[in-house]
Formats: structure tokens, C-alpha cells, sequence
């Protein structure tokens, strides 16, 4: 009688064992793929980062030149700006800004 159990649990117990062996096969399975997912959508990620990095960066170094070339031209002396009503006094504001942003441009590339 003791003998029949004991072969039961023998068999059940290597059934048990058989069963957590595949399941332990399908994890890892599972595991190594969701990796390999991973991996190719960091590497997607990364190629997307560096593509628009360097789009950034060309257009840093466009507006940079803009400021530097092409507004300095337009920049008034000063002087008109003591007529508060004239037209073109309106727009030192705008050059204030524009001096604003050379020199914040002065400091982050400083």
C-alpha cells in the first residue's frame, strides 16, 4: 500500500517536474524575444535621436548665423530710439531682444 502512494507521488512529482521544465522553456523563449524586441526598438530609437540631433543642430548653427550676420545689419544705432512715437522706435523693442538673444547665444556657446 505505502509502496503504490509512493510511486504515485514518484510519477506525479516527475510529471510536476517535466511541466515545470517546459514552462521554464517557453519563459525563456519568451524572455530572449521580448530582448530582441527591445533591442531593435532602441536601435530605432537611437537612429531617430541622432537624426534629429544633427537636424538641431544645423538649424542652431542657421539661426545662429542669422543673428549673427543678417540681423546686425538691420540693428539701428540708438539714437532713433529717443522718439517714443516714431514708428521705428516701436521696433527697438524687438532689437533689445534681439541683443537679448546674442548674448544668451554669447553665454551658452561661451
Amino acid at each position: 500500500m505505502y509502496q503504490t502512494i509512493i510511486e504515485e507521488c514518484k510519477t506525479s512529482l516527475g510529471a510536476m517536474e517535466e511541466q515545470q521544465t517546459n514552462q521554464h522553456a517557453r519563459l525563456t523563449e519568451a524572455i530572449q524575444s521580448e530582448q530582441s524586441s527591445l533591442g531593435a526598438q532602441t536601435d530605432k530609437l537611437c537612429d531617430w535621436s541622432q537624426s534629429h540631433k544633427a537636424q538641431l543642430e544645423q538649424r542652431n548653427a542657421e539661426v545662429v548665423r542669422f543673428l549673427h550676420e543678417e540681423m546686425k545689419e538691420d540693428r539701428p544705432t540708438g539714437r532713433i530710439c529717443v522718439n517714443r512715437n516714431n514708428a521705428v522706435t516701436q521696433g527697438c523693442s524687438f532689437i533689445k531682444r534681439i541683443d537679448y538673444l546674442l548674448k544668451l547665444e554669447h553665454r551658452i556657446v561661451a
